[in-house]
């Protein structure tokens, strides 16, 4: 080999390993960025880990209620339909009147109940005029003419025989004090013919002792004044017969008038009775035929008649027909377990996922928690407890198009009870297992 070919071939061998230098470095610098992009990477995945955060929820499940349930128009005793005054979709106002039963048992009873109320206030009135010895006043009870000619004549008949009764007693009476005013005026009479009896005693025994009468004389005279002195007693013995029959007369009187008043009383005291248990029932007879006529309870709108035609049979209990309310709200009621209850509390934002509408489509409806309950229910050997939740929105919206939200719909709550960042979840295991590691013998 000449000296030229040796030239070019070392010429050739350097251009080689300056290829080769050059690529080698070109490599490490490529692996250089690599690396740091990758350094880049992490270093990001840890800043967006320590700032980004995940909300921590409670999955559950409910449904939306309405705020006041459907007034359904019920009637207690039930009866004939007799006349309906609305239609489905009507609106009414409360108290307005939706329809007339008719039950002609209670009315034959509150008419009953309230002749009987009367017959015994007018007996009433019977007894307390016999008790006071007055006329009794019947004029309020004018729409009972039979009524009150019966107890007017009841109590005249009453009223008659009391005082022929009286009269008799009062006759004997009457005839025992004139006997004793006579029996006084002889007495009377009888004393002062004592005294003149007296005077001729005296005389005929002085002139006995004059010896110008006779010893017969005084005597005779004598036998009149004793005989005057007996009459007088015979006098006041009938008196004092006479004024104990009097006293006895007067005292029968006025136990025959006690006892017609004791008895009186005792009837009356009865009629009393009966007439307090009467007007006790007289409320709720007369209610049993006020609630003939059925009042709609609620301002609202007629949703469902459930006996259309006149001499509809309704069964005690029965709804005559559904109103409802106006104005009535919804609100969305969840059932929270009993193991998740102490993450939940008041004001915590819910979002509500409905089953009839897809929420990766239609979206999702915001509430807020406004009420637990205070005490749980059991279903299904799980124990819950309600959560009542404000919305916000009665509708979900998609492409400008309202869809409302029904009643009774059922739907998934997830409730927000938190917040943690994301490299607490990576860091959970690896702290749980230091903790774990530190606790072990």
């Amino acid at each position: 080999m000449n000296e030229l070919d040796k030239i070019i071939e070392r010429s050739i061998n350097q251009e080689h390993q300056s290829t080769l230098d050059t690529s080698n470095s070109q490599d490490k610098v490529t692996v250089n960025k690599v690396f740091v992009i990758i350094a880049v990477f992490i270093l990001g995945i840890v800043i967006w880990a320590t700032q980004a955060t995940i909300d921590i929820t409670v999955s559950t499940r409910g449904e939306v209620l309405l705020d006041s349930d459907v007034e359904k128009v019920q009637h207690l005793e039930g009866g004939i339909l007799e006349e309906l005054y609305i239609s489905p979709g009507d609106l009414v106002y409360k108290g307005q009147k939706i329809a007339t039963l008719t039950s002609q048992d209670r009315v034959s009873e509150l008419q009953s109940t309230r002749y009987e109320i009367s017959q015994l206030q007018v007996e009433k009135l019977k007894y307390q005029a016999l008790i006071h010895d007055t006329q009794p006043d019947f004029s309020h009870y004018a729409n009972y003419p039979a009524l009150v000619e019966t107890q007017t004549l009841s109590w005249t008949e009453e009223n008659n025989r009391n005082r022929s009764n009286d009269e008799l007693f009062l006759h004997d009476i009457q005839h025992k004090k004139g006997l004793i005013e006579s029996m006084n005026r002889r007495v009377a009479s009888s004393k002062q013919q004592l005294a003149v009896i007296n005077q001729q005693l005296k005389i005929k025994d002085q002139l006995y002792k004059e010896e110008m009468a006779s010893h017969i004389d005084v005597l005779n005279m004598k036998v009149q004044h004793l005989n005057m002195l007996r009459e007088i007693e015979n006098l006041n013995e009938g008196i004092l017969n006479e004024e104990f029959q009097l006293t006895r007369l007067q005292k029968q009187l006025s136990d025959n008038q006690k006892n017609r008043r004791t008895d009186y009383y005792a009837k009356l005291t009865e009629v009393n009775n009966n007439l307090k248990i009467k007007q006790t029932q007289l409320p709720s007879v007369t209610d049993k035929v006020e609630r003939l006529l059925v009042f709609s309870p609620v301002d609202g709108k007629v949703d469902k008649i459930n006996f259309n035609y006149q001499s509809a049979v309704i069964p005690p209990g029965d709804s005559i027909a559904d109103i409802t309310p106006l104005n009535n709200e919804m609100h969305a009621e969840v059932k929270i377990p009993r193991k998740d209850v102490g993450f939940i509390e008041k004001g915590q934002e819910v979002k509500l996922k409905f089953d009839t509408y897809n929420f990766a489509k239609y979206g999702i409806l915001s509430g807020n928690i406004e009420s637990i309950s205070r005490s749980s229910y059991e279903e299904k050997e799980q124990e819950y407890y309600i959560a009542k939740i404000k919305i916000t929105e009665n509708y979900l919206t998609r492409n400008q198009i309202q869809y409302y939200i029904a009643p009774y719909m059922e739907f998934t709550a997830d409730i927000k009870t938190g917040s943690r960042k994301v490299i607490d979840y990576a860091l959970k295991p690896i702290m749980t297992a230091l903790d774990e590691s530190f606790d072990e013998r």
